[in-house]
């Protein structure tokens, strides 16, 4: 049976575009692939690094940092090759290049084994393919809705492939499906970092101040979150936190158990009631002070309305401040979390809201008991964070 890395190199040497001649940086460009061809990795690095710099127009930028995550991609890096595609996709998305870095962003994460965002890329890039490259993606579409549990849509997927199947689509479909512990995505998760404490494996604090405490976080698998739906997005690049309360009726629950049951109770009214893809929030702090993985740090939250969820990681406290008071423990957790996000992902203090401060005052959340909390740890932030890095 072949290997994941041997069929996605068939692939993507089947899928390598043919540049037309429209620019003085074709030429260039052109090289650079036929350095990829021949493997020559660093020398068509530099060719595409020399396009992007000779490019007069934003179409020809975004073609050369799509050359250079095919490199990427090609040469076993699929994390390197995400950014640059990301990179091509912010600087031009329309038309021809918009399908191509499409199916490219879904190359780099089905090498990854993220099927979902795989999936939803590729679908998004096969309407303008044809011929060789037409089944190639195909192929990994249904590899992709098999690896998501779909499988009526593989079987859709599958009858749209021509017979007899080429050896290389015969490949992919050949492929042993296998999902990773933690896949990289864009911008990066901190399951890379955190990676015990988001398994929900025991830490041992130190001997240090608050500042330089280590911080358990709660896997989903532990509150047996279900899976993550279809209509998800990528988180882009973090650069705001937003605090909410979980409001409603007043939450008491000081046990694992009841928070585990309470957050169900929220992926559920979030999925089947608001149609989301997941439950909103990426990390839940409960009454004991626990940290609990929500929605994973790679795909783009539901929690601040529209666009405000654009690279905003949002935290909740399980409660209703409107009418309760914020637990010694609950707060402690929710600064320490704060002070280690706004240190990995270099959030400024002023970009640390209540969800009340990002949509303009049209929510009451997170209530009375808590949005003071939250304004005064924005004050207090940067010595903390000064002290943080001191203690690490």
């Amino acid at each position: 049976m072949a290997t994941r890395g041997t069929c996605l190199a068939i692939g993507l040497l089947a899928c390598l575009p043919a540049c037309q001649t429209v620019s003085e940086t074709d030429g260039v460009r052109q090289k650079g692939y036929d350095l990829l061809g021949q493997k020559d990795y660093s020398s068509s690095v530099s060719h595409f690094e020399r396009a992007a710099s000779l490019a007069t127009n934003p179409e020809e930028k975004a073609k050369a940092y799509l050359g250079v995550g095919r490199v990427h991609l090609h040469r076993g890096d699929p994390r390197t090759a995400l950014r640059y595609f990301y990179t091509a996709r912010a600087t031009y998305h329309s038309g021809d290049l918009e399908s191509e870095t499409n199916r490219a962003l879904g190359q780099a994460y089905f090498r990854l084994g993220d099927y979902t965002l795989s999936r939803r890329y590729l679908a998004k890039g096969l309407e303008r393919t044809q011929g060789e490259e037409h089944e190639l993606t195909l192929a990994m579409l249904v590899v992709c809705a098999k690896g998501t549990g779909d499988a009526d849509g593989a079987t859709a997927y599958r009858t749209k492939l021509e017979q007899p199947c080429s050896p290389e689509v015969r490949a992919i479909l050949a492929m042993d499906i296998v999902t990773p512990e933690a896949p990289a995505v864009e911008p990066g998760d901190l399951a890379r970092s955190w990676s015990p404490e988001e398994r929900g494996e025991p830490t041992v604090p130190r001997e240090k101040g608050e500042e330089g405490e280590r911080l358990l976080v709660i896997s989903r698998d532990k509150w047996n979150a279900t899976s993550v739906h279809q209509n998800i997005e990528p988180m882009g690049r973090v650069d705001k936190i937003t605090v909410h309360h979980s409001g409603g009726e007043v939450f008491w629950g000081t046990s694992k158990a009841a928070a585990a049951a309470e957050i169900r109770r929220i992926q559920r009214y979030h999925q089947n009631d608001q149609h989301w893809a997941d439950i909103g929030y990426h990390y839940i702090i409960d009454r004991a002070g626990n940290v609990w993985q929500g929605r994973r740090l790679r795909y783009q939250g539901a929690h601040a309305r529209g666009s405000a969820n654009c690279g905003n990681i949002g935290i909740v406290l399980l409660g209703n401040f409107c009418h309760q008071s914020v637990p010694a423990a609950q707060r402690h957790s929710l600064e320490l979390l704060v002070v280690k996000l706004c240190d990995y992902f270099s959030v400024p203090p002023e970009r640390v809201y209540t969800h009340r401060e990002i949509v303009n005052g049209k929510t009451d959340c997170p209530g009375p008991g808590l949005s003071p909390i939250v304004r005064g740890l924005r004050t207090d932030l940067r010595r903390k964070l000064v002290a943080y890095r001191k203690a690490n």
